[in-house]
């Protein structure tokens, strides 16, 4: 028999597996398209996903199973992972395995160099400032 660290653990492996399962099927069929038999867009499924998980996360939090992050230090470990996220990205690039088709950071332009770096956010040549007022 489960405790309730060990049950909310479970709950918390099932509902990373349906952000998963809810990811794949937006990057496979898009955002907007509705799966035959329901009554919401996979955006919306994915995003009920993920709040799923956030309970199950803060549940955990209130346990003590995991710790509580002030917004001071989430704020950190969110940047950090974002620069990660972007080095493998642009590596991937590289590789000719994504696209270098928006920047993650500005969200702006194709105009990226070869690793994947745009002129804006990166310091490099200003290569679509036309492209960033347009955005605005």
């Amino acid at each position: 028999m489960l405790d309730t660290r060990q049950f909310l653990l479970t709950k918390l492996a099932e509902e990373c597996v349906e952000v998963a399962q809810r990811a794949l099927k937006q990057q496979q069929f898009g955002r907007d398209e509705i799966e035959p038999g329901h009554d919401k867009t996979n955006g919306e499924r994915l995003f009920g996903e993920i709040i799923d998980l956030i309970t199950v996360v803060g549940l955990l939090e209130n346990i003590k199973e995991i710790p509580i992050l002030s917004m001071g230090e989430s704020d950190e470990l969110v940047a950090g992972k974002q620069a990660k996220i972007l080095k493998y990205r642009q590596y991937s690039q590289k590789l000719g395995f994504v696209e270098p088709d928006r920047c993650l950071r500005c969200g702006v332009g194709r105009d990226h160099d070869q690793d994947g770096d745009c002129g804006i956010c990166h310091k490099l040549p200003d290569s679509h400032a036309a492209d960033l007022k347009e955005a605005r």
